[in-house]
């Protein structure tokens, strides 16, 4: 995965699966690509990343939410959105399909309600779907490369359009399987979600 990933030709922030804690003893994923925790700014947005792996946050993780949402900056200006990054799917709905304290997912979108989050994108659940009726409105865009709902094998990316009050448009493209010659399958559905 990472030698695909350092042929991207636009930064590439990622985060553990459940794949990446349960599969093997040595930790391979963060070798590769370092801690799972961690957030940054890119233009005018700030961007953060949980390791939700292994279905809950270290209580060291817990603790910095608040600083890790909203660190200090050297403008003393706060970023004009934030996205969240997870592996497990924090919206209520769904959290028992992963997560194995209830207390903190909800700990965790009270903390992106109180910092005026706009964007939760998680995956591990194998279908895509957008959820803008949550506090904090979430998009699941499945797994690259796992069985989409008995569904081969699908690929792609998530494209979300800002505007100056949040996500106007966000959409999964699909595209072709690494090392494929031919297009992405017609069958994939783009999912979606204009507000």
């Amino acid at each position: 995965m990472a030698q695909i990933l350092e042929g991207s030709p636009v930064p590439v922030a990622v985060t553990t699966g459940n794949h990446d804690i349960f599969a093997t003893v040595q930790p391979l994923f963060n070798q590769s690509f370092g801690p799972g925790n961690y957030g940054f700014d890119v233009c005018d947005a700030r961007v953060v990343m949980l390791d939700t792996g292994n279905g809950d946050l270290a209580t060291s993780v817990e603790a910095w939410l608040p600083r890790l949402l909203d660190p200090p900056r050297d403008r003393g200006d706060r970023a004009r959105h934030l996205l969240l990054g997870t592996h497990m799917a924090p919206y209520w709905g769904y959290t028992t399909d992963g997560w194995r304290r209830e207390d903190q997912a909800q700990l965790l979108m009270a903390e992106l309600v109180d910092h005026g989050a706009e964007l939760v994108v998680a995956g591990h659940i194998h279908w895509r779907g957008v959820f803008d009726q949550a506090p904090v409105p979430e998009v699941i865009v499945g797994t690259g490369g796992a069985s989409q709902r008995g569904v081969d094998p699908d690929y792609g990316y998530l494209r979300a359009v800002f505007g100056p009050r949040g996500p106007v448009d966000v959409c999964f493209r699909s595209l072709p399987a690494p090392g494929s010659p031919g297009p992405p399958p017609s069958r994939a559905p783009e999912v979606c979600g204009p507000r």
